[in-house]
Order: structure tokens, then sequence, then C-alpha cells
């Protein structure tokens, strides 16, 4: 199977595994980072060049937790210079959120993080994390959202997609919805909006004539251009020839996917369009794990799926 592979670089900041590590992939065109501080370390970075950027922040009770609780923020750089890091400090100081095992920081400069894209970042990753079902997400209220140029939609979705991929690369599951040997991954269920992940592929089903309802995209941090998929109708989802795929599948609702529809990918794209019975099939499909489609696929405005009258 063709495609490019991601170098993910893990630093152990204070020489454990199990302690303060900053996550990036070795890439020139990423220029953000990851961080994750257990809460009793968080004072020990208040003066890290980095934690001390504009970002999103995510503060997680025990993962040993069935569902472990967490609240998700944003924190823009001020003027003393202070930024991500000091804003969880604050809440910790405030008693606020007293679940916090755990710290997790995107950063990146002001000039690329800027108040957009940050409000939308925290939208997205508050949806994502309520999607998921794996924790209690403590947001009073859903962050609101901003218009946004497709250029930059694009761009924030490749740091959603690249986030999944840092996180999972050290086994913490906040916004994917099903991690290895989940049991959503074994027994589909309805997510919150009600539909079911299902890692079946339609082969019977056939492609009607006719013009798409809808034309929608899914963008991947490893491909320039999106995926594209018609709708044809509630049950007939097309993925369209050419499509970017991620090269390699990460669970087994991914795998078993891709294996269906064996030998149709060459060079990381879609040879032929591909049919399935729902928008997060097809999602699933394109990212190798599993995905709500009513939370991946946008239309040419950014309008993610779900939101559409």
């Amino acid at each position: 199977m063709g495609g490019s592979q991601e170098v993910i670089e893990v630093t152990l900041l204070d020489g454990s595994f199990a302690g303060s590590r900053e996550v990036r992939v070795a890439s020139a065109d990423v220029s953000y980072r990851l961080y994750v501080v257990p809460a009793r370390q968080i004072r020990d970075f208040r003066s890290h060049k980095h934690m001390s950027k504009p970002g999103i922040y995510i503060m997680l009770g025990d993962p040993t937790d069935k569902k472990p609780e967490v609240y998700i923020g944003q924190a823009k750089r001020r003027k003393n210079g202070n930024g991500t890091i000091h804003r969880i400090i604050e809440h910790i100081d405030r008693g606020e959120h007293l679940f916090c095992l755990w710290a997790i920081m995107l950063v990146d400069d002001a000039r690329k993080f800027g108040p957009t894209e940050l409000t939308n970042l925290e939208n997205t990753f508050t949806l994502a994390a309520q999607e998921a079902g794996l924790t209690r997400v403590r947001n009073g209220c859903e962050p609101s959202n901003s218009e946004l140029t497709l250029a930059t939609r694009l761009r924030l979705d490749k740091v959603v997609e690249t986030t999944r991929l840092m996180l999972g690369a050290l086994g913490i599951y906040v916004l994917d919805p099903c991690p290895d040997g989940g049991s959503a991954a074994k027994n589909p269920k309805p997510n919150n909006t009600g539909e079911a992940q299902d890692s079946s592929a339609p082969e019977a089903i056939l492609l009607p004539d006719g013009e798409p309802e809808l034309v929608l995209y899914m963008a991947l941090r490893s491909a320039e251009k999106p995926a594209v998929a018609h709708k044809m109708s509630d049950k007939v989802w097309v993925l369209k020839a050419g499509s970017p795929v991620n090269p390699t599948p990460t669970n087994d609702t991914g795998r078993a996917l891709r294996a269906k529809y064996d030998g149709q990918i060459r060079d990381g794209r879609t040879t032929i369009d591909l049919v399935f019975t729902s928008p997060s099939t097809a999602a699933t499909y394109v990212a190798g794990s599993n995905r709500s489609g009513n939370a991946t696929w946008r239309t040419s405005d950014g309008t993610l799926l779900k939101d559409l009258a």
C-alpha cells in the first residue's frame, strides 16, 4: 500500500515515559507541539518557552477510570507573555477542575494559533471528545465557532488529525471514538448523533445514476488535497477515486474496511469509486480508524455534515 509515513518524536522531559513528554511530528510543515505533563509537575514548567505559547489544553482526570473527566479550553498569548500553561495553573489556583491528573497542551506561535484558529480548534476538540464518548466532558457549554475560509478549515483539520496521531502514539484516547481493542470496534453502536459505526462494506450496493445530493470533503495531514465523498442517498455514500487515505490503518475497524477493498489503493489514493452505507464508514476507511462522519465531512464552505439543516 502506498503513501507517506509519519515520524513522531517523543522527548522525555524528566527522563521517564510515565512523566512529562514532548511530542512532535518530524516534518518541516508542522510547527506545533504537544506536551503531556502530570498535574503535580505543572508549576515546574511555568517558564517553559513553548508551553507559554498560545494553544489548546486538555485537563484529564484519572486515565484508569472507565470514563475519566476532561475539560478542554483555549489560551491566547497575553501581553505579559503568559500562555497555555499559565491558563491551566489559573484553573488549579481557583480550585477548578480538581479532577485533573494530566495536562495536555497543543501549542504554536501566535501567528498560527490566533484567536480564530483557537476558537475553532477548541470547538472541534470538544465536539470530538463528546462524540468519542470515552470521557466525561466537563465543559459547561459548547464553545462558539467562527466562519473560516476553506483553506483555513482544511489546515485546521490537518492539525486535528495530527493531534490524534500524537495522542495515539502515547496511548491517550480522548478525541478518538475507539482505541484498539475497544468494545465499539467489536460491537458497533450508535454515537451521539444516532449514527452507527459500522465496519461492514456494502459490496452489494449499486451506484445510482444522477447528481449527488451533497459533495463533501475530509482533510488529511499527510495529503495536500482532501478526500471527496458524494452523498447519493441516505444509505449510499461514494468515496471518489483519487481520494487520499491514511497509509496505515491504526485499529481493527480500519483494518477490516481496508481488507474489504484490498488492492484499491495506489500511492496513497483510491483507484476507483468506493461505495459505503454511511458517512462514518467512509470516514473510517479514509482515516484508517473510527471516525464520526457527521463530525468529519465538510461542505466546500467548511460546514460540518452534522450542522447542515
